[in-house]
């Protein structure tokens, strides 16, 4: 096997890894920034609070997120009159798209794996944290949220996981990430078959059974019939 197609393109393939960590790491830092204040909505036991904020994780957790890229980054550009505003210097480029894209996403199931683990915290620390005196803003604070975010460890981890996969769909938008960098290095070398087999090493993961979560949310069961043209007409929000 001839090693010096990958060699040469190693730089890009490093380029293209870099991106797709930076993608990873931004977007999970910017969703659970928005999980936080959407979590504690959610719990509320005022309809005005938690309807709204249900209704935004029920679309976002609903819809395949190739579609919601497409609607940032392609839909948006058809209203006029956002490309006369400041607002068209951030959604003119892919990057910050393919970002926003994500941190909605992903900010939709860590809101509700939060909301999960404020309810799973015992009723007793509860009721200890009255017992001292503690208002309710006080409580979440300093009992309810930290015991929260340690209940939530284990299932918020599987979801760094699936947004490290996700990021691979940020090629369908003109990004090089390692995935992009991969198929085209591919596409120009087609005598190596370690560029594709190295892309896709981040997400080998995408038919394991144990993911359920991969067949509930479409992620990437959209991606990989776009990308072999065939129709989604069984995909959820297609």
């Amino acid at each position: 096997m001839d090693f010096d197609p990958v060699i040469e393109n190693l730089p890009r393939l490093f380029g293209g890894f870099v991106l797709t960590l930076e993608l990873t790491a931004i977007s999970l830092v910017w969703g659970m920034a928005l999980a936080v204040p959407l979590a504690l909505l959610r719990v509320s036991r005022k309809p005005l609070l938690w309807m709204p904020v249900y209704g935004y994780i029920f679309f976002l957790r609903g819809t395949p997120l190739l579609i919601q890229i497409y609607l940032i980054y392609y839909g948006l550009g058809q209203i006029g009159w956002i490309k006369t505003t400041f607002l068209w210097t951030f959604f003119r480029e892919a990057y910050w798209c393919a970002l926003l894209a994500f941190s909605l996403n992903t900010s939709a199931y860590t809101a509700e794996i939060l909301r999960g683990a404020i309810l799973a915290v015992p009723h007793g620390e509860i009721e200890a944290a009255k017992a001292c005196g503690m208002s309710r803003m006080l409580a979440f604070r300093r009992i309810i949220l930290p015991r929260a975010f340690q209940l939530m460890l284990p299932a918020y981890s599987n979801e760094v996981i699936l947004m490290l996969q996700a990021t691979s769909l940020a090629s369908i938008v003109t990004l090089l990430d390692l995935t992009g960098v991969g198929d085209s290095c591919g596409a120009l070398v087609r005598s190596s078959l370690l560029h594709i087999s190295f892309a896709r090493a981040h997400r080998i993961g995408n038919s394991a059974p144990e993911n359920h979560k991969i067949a509930s949310n479409c992620r990437y069961t959209d991606f990989h019939l776009h990308r072999a043209h065939l129709p989604r007409a069984g995909a959820r929000g297609a």
